[in-house]
């Protein structure tokens, strides 16, 4: 009889063990949500006590969303190379998070080699009236000012060839470039091209430049050889002419999609003699 009681007991104990487990495994939204939206802060403050970084973004339906990546190990992070540093998020960057929720409620990237954070800048030139989107972080790019334009480098790259800049003369790393030009006679993208060949390099064309549009505005696109193939797009708009390119060494087609990804993103924007 007591050997049946403390049987009775025991199966208690694990039935209502499991119960708990059970219920606190449903109070816990285990789902894996992707979510894209305007980061509206950043707090770095929670680092000083071992504590995550946490960025709110709101998404296109106006819904607020906290990420909290970790501070502490991070690299121990399964997703740790498809996560980006919370330093290059600003306030108006657009973020895309892929993680899991935790018990706070926030998106939590890191506990699947799927997960990610990625953070997308947009860049503006007032000045000139254009602007583009580019990936910031991770395995982003830097923003070079140049005369007349803007080139972006991968941010490795740039780095490792600053270093070694003093060291020894070599060619710098592929980039992408926007380089600005005065149209006074307003003439077609195709036109301009062809009579500043010196500035677009359409004489080195491989083919025929093909007609395109960029920003709702008359371009066109050819590549040009050279050291690397030169893809550029020549666009007019507004009194102005504006070159697009890309050096593509080979089998750099991650180069060539963020190149693309600039061009469909390349918009105008009012300059201030405008307003």
């Amino acid at each position: 009889m007591k050997y049946i009681f403390t049987v009775i007991v025991l199966l208690a104990v694990v039935g209502s063990y499991f119960a708990f487990r059970d219920d606190t495994t449903d109070s816990v939204d285990t789902s894996h949500p992707t979510v894209t939206g305007v980061a509206s802060a950043v707090d770095l403050d929670q680092v000083a006590f071992d504590g995550p970084y946490v960025v709110t973004i709101t998404d296109a339906d106006g819904n607020e969303h906290v990420i909290e990546v970790p501070s502490m190990g991070i690299q121990l992070c399964a997703a740790a190379d498809r996560i980006a540093s919370v330093g290059d998020i600003e306030v108006g960057d657009t973020v895309h998070v892929h993680g899991i929720i935790n018990e706070t409620g926030a998106i939590v990237p890191c506990e699947s080699d799927d997960h990610f954070l990625i953070v997308t800048g947009t860049y503006t030139d007032e000045t000139s009236g254009y602007q583009f989107n580019y990936t910031k972080s991770p395995d982003g790019y830097v923003l070079v000012d140049t005369t007349g334009g803007i080139s972006l480098f991968d941010r490795a790259e740039y780095e490792a060839f600053i270093a070694s800049a003093s060291l020894d003369a070599r060619e710098g790393p592929p980039a992408l470039g926007v380089a600005v030009y005065a149209n006074d006679e307003n003439q077609s993208a195709a036109v301009w091209s062809t009579e500043n060949s010196d500035l677009t390099n359409e004489g080195l064309a491989i083919g025929a430049p093909e007609e395109a549009v960029v920003g709702g505005a008359n371009a066109v696109y050819f590549v040009a050889d050279g050291l690397w193939p030169l893809h550029t797009y020549v666009v007019a708009h507004d009194s102005k002419m504006y070159v697009l390119t890309a050096m593509i060494p080979d089998g750099r087609d991650a180069l060539l999609q963020d190149f693309m990804a600039l061009v469909d993103t390349f918009t105008f924007v009012q300059t201030p003699d405008q307003l």
